[in-house]
């Protein structure tokens, strides 16, 4: 059997679209699947090592190319890839879905799709933001909920419109939480169409690498010793790094000890360095960028604590690596992110953007070592919950 896996992000970028992409295309491959991967790049170059190594192909469609023409050479590079495939495999509904869906309706492909999150929503939401100078923590944009109720703009309700046709028109639809299928229900798709198939969670090379300070990476000055918190993201509103940001300097006076460092590119970075530099908080908060997954994995077990204050998750994979990192966790109570975290049992659950709590729970678990160790203990048995080879195993029934 044939499968081409179309993806927006795939290793060196991390996310964890990219990660699972990686994973499936790695595991179907052990397993005597033949795969290809079709994905976009900063640089358009077939990677004939990683070929080699891995015993996949990938074809990389350069960044450089504007939208609409960029997706038009991946249709066209998709179609030419997938004439001998069974199914393609869309790891998103636009910048993979919208081709794979043309392609396979001109080939006669069997067409799957995963859905991790509503395109639409994103970009309205992410342009609500873009005119503001600094990230403002109260400015209020429609939670994701509210979105599916009311109308918007001619670009938000054409995006809308093809991520529903999209998932409308696929054989079959994977969802990582029970949260999102029932989103998607709401669009008009058939329930016994979306089967939800939870992430797994696995380390590279079985164990956390040593970590090593990368002084190219402009960190040579951060002191690592101390309570770090971590945040991993990319760089966008929903994300609440503003308001993590925000609450430091009445952190630093409880415990001057405490560093944040959050890790991740997006479009709010310029604006995230700005308001930690009118803080005065350069040496206490640190913006890494992007980095490997190795060396987020290094960061992750170099901190104490992880902080997610996000307005929106689909299932977050970065959960999943804080608590085999064997972190305890904050994060907030929203979309899929109840079936990872049970409230005071693996982590501490609290509003999006709540400021006073975030405070009020990160003081917390710092202060109470018994409750951090139970978060820990209680994170290593809910990860049996997102097992490889369960994943994998009921991925390929469905493909199958």
């Amino acid at each position: 059997m044939k499968i081409i896996i179309a993806t927006g992000i795939f290793p060196p970028d991390i996310g964890g679209p990219a990660t699972y992409s990686e994973t499936m295309a790695r595991e179907l491959t052990k397993r005597g699947f033949e795969v290809a991967v079709i994905t976009y790049a900063d640089r358009s170059k077939n990677q004939e090592a990683g070929i080699k190594k891995q015993g996949y192909g990938i074809v990389r469609i350069s960044r450089i190319y504007p939208k609409g023409l960029r997706h038009f050479v991946y249709f066209w590079k998709l179609l030419r890839i997938s004439r001998g495939a069974d199914v393609v495999y869309a790891q998103d509904l636009i910048s993979a879905g919208l081709p794979a869906l043309a392609a396979t309706k001109l080939l006669r492909k069997k067409f799957a799709l995963k859905i991790v999150g509503d395109y639409a929503w994103e970009q309205h939401a992410q342009r609500s933001t873009t005119s503001l100078k600094f990230p403002i923590s109260n400015f209020q944009f429609p939670n994701i909920e509210e979105f599916q109720k009311e109308k918007y703009g001619l670009r938000t309700e054409l995006l809308r419109f093809l991520e529903r046709v999209v998932a409308k028109k696929a054989d079959v639809i994977i969802t990582p939480s029970e949260y999102l299928k029932k989103l998607v229900i709401g669009w008009g798709v058939p329930e016994d169409k979306i089967k939800v198939i939870y992430n797994a969670y696995t380390e590279q090379n079985n164990k956390f690498q040593a970590f090593v300070p990368s002084s190219g990476r402009g960190v040579s000055n951060f002191k690592f010793q101390g309570d770090v918190i971590i945040s991993v993201g990319r760089l966008v509103p929903w994300k609440g790094f503003g308001a993590l940001i925000e609450i430091m300097p009445e952190l630093f006076k409880e415990n001057p000890n405490f560093k944040l460092l959050i890790v991740g590119e997006g479009p709010q970075k310029e604006n995230l360095k700005s308001q930690i530099s009118n803080l005065k908080l350069n040496e206490k908060v640190i913006l890494l960028g992007k980095v490997s997954h190795a060396e987020l994995e290094a960061y992750l077990k170099m901190a104490k604590m992880f902080v997610l204050n996000t307005a929106y998750e689909g299932l977050s994979h970065q959960l999943l690596e804080a608590l085999a990192a064997e972190l305890p966790v904050v994060t907030t109570n929203v979309c899929g992110n109840p079936e990872v975290i049970t409230d005071g049992e693996n982590g501490i659950l609290v509003d999006f953007n709540d400021k006073a709590a975030l405070k009020e729970v990160i003081l917390r678990v710092w202060k109470d070592k018994n409750l951090a160790r139970k978060f820990v203990e209680n994170g290593k048995k809910t990860l049996e919950k997102f097992t490889l080879e369960k994943m994998i195993k009921e991925t390929i029934n469905i493909l199958r």
